[in-house]
């Protein structure tokens, strides 16, 4: 992964972030800079490494170079469960797609919510919460594309079914809870007859 920096309105390269245990790093890249602007966090997924299992490493670039930071996984590691085929990061939460796990024993894809204290380093990386899609939704790939942005999460599940439409697709949009510190299912967009 190459980090470029702006020079007076020049982007010159700044670093090469490499790991050795990475198959696919850089499949997916998110960074996000801290609040005195020296720092940057970037966390990059690579759904191929340990086994397929999946997972985000986490980089600390900083003006000499870079540093390595924690490697972000699966609360239980799974072969081919697509964790971090997308992730999302917007300086306090770290959002991470696993498009094709299993619950209860379906595949549904899941999407983890990680609680992120980037200002110190090694930064604190907690699990917060776990979204899921519409019960009874099979093979969706939900968590396929993740996004946030202020206190809104979009998830993407390209193969949501609905009783009109084969496969439209949707997008699940997550609040914060009113009462509490986890995140809620807002709505379910999907095209029109979907």
């Amino acid at each position: 992964i190459d980090v470029l920096r702006d020079q007076g309105g020049t982007w010159v390269s700044h670093a090469r972030l490499q790991r050795p245990d990475a198959v696919k790093l850089g499949h997916t890249v998110t960074v996000k800079g801290t609040v005195d602007g020296l720092y940057a966090n970037v966390f990059a997924g690579d759904p191929n490494a340990f086994g397929h299992a999946g997972v985000v490493f986490h980089f600390r670039v900083h003006p000499f170079g870079y540093q390595w930071g924690p490697v972000v996984q699966a609360p239980v590691p799974e072969s081919n469960d697509g964790y971090a085929y997308d992730i999302a990061f917007d300086g306090e939460h770290l959002v991470v797609g696993s498009s094709w796990e299993e619950q209860l024993g379906v595949t549904t894809g899941v999407a983890y919510v990680h609680d992120v204290d980037g200002e110190v380093f090694p930064p604190s990386i907690v699990l917060a919460e776990t979204l899921l899609p519409d019960p009874g939704q099979v093979g969706t790939e939900f968590g396929k594309q993740v996004a946030i942005d202020g206190d809104r999460i979009a998830i993407g599940a390209p193969y949501t079914f609905s009783n009109e439409v084969a496969q439209p697709g949707a997008v699940y949009v997550f609040r914060p809870e009113i009462f509490g510190n986890g995140w809620q299912l807002e709505d379910r967009l999907m095209r029109e007859g979907g």
